[in-house]
Parts: C-alpha cells; structure tokens; sequence
C-alpha cells in the first residue's frame, strides 16, 4: 500500500512541475510580449 502511495505522490509531483514550467513560459512570453 504505501508503494502506491509514494508512487502517486511521485507523479502528482511530477506534474505539478509541469504546470508550473509551463506557467512560467507562459509569464514569460507575456513580459516578451510587453517588452517590445
């Protein structure tokens, strides 16, 4: 049981980092975007 736990901890991780490159570049382009 706790194998399945540490493993979905481990993803829901995994795509929290994601989301949160992804926002990122997306802050980004915005400041780009101001910028020019």
């Amino acid at each position: 049981m706790m194998i399945f736990l540490v493993f979905g901890i481990a993803l829901l991780n995994d795509k929290n980092r994601e989301y949160k490159e992804n926002h990122n570049a997306e802050l980004n382009d915005k400041n780009k975007f101001l910028e020019t």
